[in-house]
């Protein structure tokens, strides 16, 4: 009898003291489960948490054209050489920015007229400027679907806002390819005999440029088939000065 009492207070003393030990193997491995569980959810949740990438954005395009861009926007007029040399007319040159959140390049619109027919523009053009891998400035010229609607648009470039670059349709071989001959001074030029051209019996058209931050040159020839010049200016270039930003 004493033995066997003995053997029941061991079993109730030992009871609880195992039901303790279970309780803090089970936290234990509980504890371990959790903090394996969070290491592994560790990269998605960090994933999750992180902000997306930042998309690139116009200001990410390159300094050199940004800088050709703000140079060629402005009004500017040649009355200072047309007064000097009668082989000249007087002409106005106006080009806004259009298509501000693009970020595919700077988009311009120009618009040429004689001085004394500043309603009857004879060019009007888009330009896309973009610069290539090599570091040049690729010019692409564009013609409006209707450009008597976009007469005078340089004073409100929202009239462009409906239009986009599929409306709008490319001159082939006219691009005109930009470099920095200095730090003040951009040159432009079309490649040799790939810009067509159909004026008073013309087969192609050359076009240079050189930019500095307040004036423009631009020298618009057209040659025939054995090379000759048919049209443009045989003193050199019209060289108009900004008259107002």
């Amino acid at each position: 009898m004493p033995k066997q009492a003995s053997t029941r207070s061991i079993t109730r003393t030992c009871a609880p003291a195992t039901l303790v030990h279970n309780a803090i193997h089970l936290r234990f491995h509980l504890r371990t489960s959790l903090l394996l569980l969070l290491f592994l959810l560790a990269p998605a949740l960090t994933a999750c948490s992180s902000p997306p990438p930042a998309q690139p954005s116009r200001h990410s395009l390159s300094a050199d054209t940004f800088t050709l861009a703000e140079w060629l926007t402005g009004s500017f007029t040649n009355r200072a050489q047309a007064r000097r040399d009668p082989a000249y007319a007087e002409v106005t040159l106006h080009t806004a920015r259009i298509w501000p959140e693009s970020h595919d390049g700077y988009w311009l619109y120009l618009e040429q007229a004689a001085a004394d027919t500043p309603d009857r523009p004879y060019r009007q053009r888009i330009y896309h400027l973009v610069e290539s891998p090599s570091g040049q400035i690729r010019c692409a010229i564009y013609t409006l679907p209707e450009p008597r609607l976009a007469v005078g648009a340089w004073r409100k470039p929202d009239h462009f806002r409906p239009l986009n670059s599929a409306d709008l349709r490319r001159l082939d071989g006219c691009d005109v390819v930009f470099v920095r001959e200095a730090t003040d001074r951009f040159f432009g030029t079309t490649d040799a005999q790939t810009c067509p051209s159909t004026v008073q019996g013309a087969a192609y058209a050359t076009s240079q440029a050189w930019v500095t931050p307040d004036t423009i040159a631009t020298l618009d020839r057209g040659f025939d088939t054995r090379g000759t010049q048919v049209w443009g200016p045989t003193s050199g270039p019209y060289r108009f000065t900004r008259s107002s930003p």
